[in-house]
């Protein structure tokens, strides 16, 4: 009954579907059959039954690697980014070479604000699939949104344009004229130049304010130059009256009695 349910899958009667799927439960447990009743359930947006399948499928049947990278972006579109890790390294385990499920595990990482370790990853695929193109976007939208550890902004940005730009080129004919990485190429591409605008502006203010304080110091200078030179301490003016005569004491307005002051005798 499993495969009439897939089949009715394939001709898109998910009623149909869930009725046979259902009844095959009542056959037995199935681990592929929770798989698929989960799908169907994700696809209705119940993603609350969606995990419960999801969980019995992998309860059952451990080996389902898909249902562990399934349940993990249910996970992690609750905001449980710690339960998508551990379900995501299930996931791995099974299937170490699964590049989907590692990018789905460094996009758990960028959720937490572990930009590094999702860097890591990223380039990590990018590196073994070089033709996985939407390895390339997530690592866009980690340089473009979120301040990566040991880049300056502009450097950042660049590399967002550099992902995005080389995400657009792997898909090409099958990139849509809407795709967001189009806007996001733009973005990175003017956040980086108002960068080099800014630091732009502050070298000419800081070339400005240099000008000024030279042109300053040479007014100063010039204004000391024309000053007159004050004499020392304890220099004699040069108008001085020690060179001319000593004045004689007047004798005149003596009281009577008084005495006069008298020439000495000559002999």
């Amino acid at each position: 009954m499993r495969e009439i349910g897939r089949a009715y899958v394939g001709l898109k009667r998910p009623g149909l579907a869930r009725y046979v799927f259902k009844e095959a439960l009542e056959r037995g447990p199935d681990g592929r059959v929770h798989f698929y009743l989960a799908t169907l359930a994700s696809a209705d947006g119940d993603y609350k039954l969606a995990i419960h399948h999801y969980e019995q499928a992998v309860a059952i049947d451990p080996s389902l690697a898909a249902a562990y990278n399934n349940l993990a972006l249910l996970n992690q579109k609750a905001g449980n980014h710690r339960e998508a890790i551990r379900n995501l390294d299930a996931a791995l385990a099974l299937r170490p070479d699964w590049h989907l499920a590692r990018v789905n595990l460094a996009n758990s990482y960028r959720n937490l604000k572990q930009y590094k370790e999702a860097e890591a990853l990223y380039m990590e695929v990018a590196q073994a699939s070089p033709d996985f193109a939407d390895v390339f976007f997530n690592l866009g939208v980690l340089y473009l949104e979120n301040p990566v550890e040991g880049y300056e902004p502009i450097d950042r940005y660049g590399l967002a344009a550099k992902n995005f730009g080389a995400y657009r080129d792997k898909m090409g004919s099958k990139l849509s004229a809407d795709d967001p990485a189009l806007k996001y190429i733009k973005e990175a591409q003017t956040l980086q130049q108002q960068i080099r605008d800014m630091e732009e502006q502050m070298r000419m203010m800081e070339q400005m304010q240099q000008q000024m304080e030279a042109e300053q110091a040479a007014s100063e200078a010039d204004e000391s130059g024309d000053t007159a030179e004050e004499p020392e301490d304890g220099a004699a003016p040069t108008d001085s009256l020690l060179d001319e005569a000593p004045v004689e004491p007047s004798v005149e307005g003596l009281e009577e009695g008084d005495d006069a002051p008298t020439e000495p005798a000559t002999f």
